[in-house]
């Protein structure tokens, strides 16, 4: 016999996967970080550095302002590539 999940229950369900997904995740420690390969280190670091664009709404110019001039035209070379 198959059993029926009640309203209450599947509401509460619904709440606590919601909390989960407002609540930030820890960044990754040490050990975690060496264990992943290079793409999806890079694929980490687009996601964080996404995340605070959207949360600063900032442009790329504006991160590009903190780095030494050097660093950004060879970053921008390298997109052009």
């Amino acid at each position: 016999m198959r059993k029926h999940v009640s309203d209450d229950i599947w509401q509460q369900f619904q709440q606590e996967l919601a909390a989960l997904d407002r609540k930030p995740a820890e960044p990754l420690n040490s050990e975690e970080l060496a264990m992943l390969t290079p793409a999806q280190r890079l694929a980490l670091a687009k996601t964080e550095f996404r995340d605070l664009q959207r949360k600063h709404r900032l442009h790329l110019d504006d991160v590009l302002t903190f780095f030494p001039e050097e660093e950004v035209v060879s970053f921008l070379q390298s997109l052009m590539n």
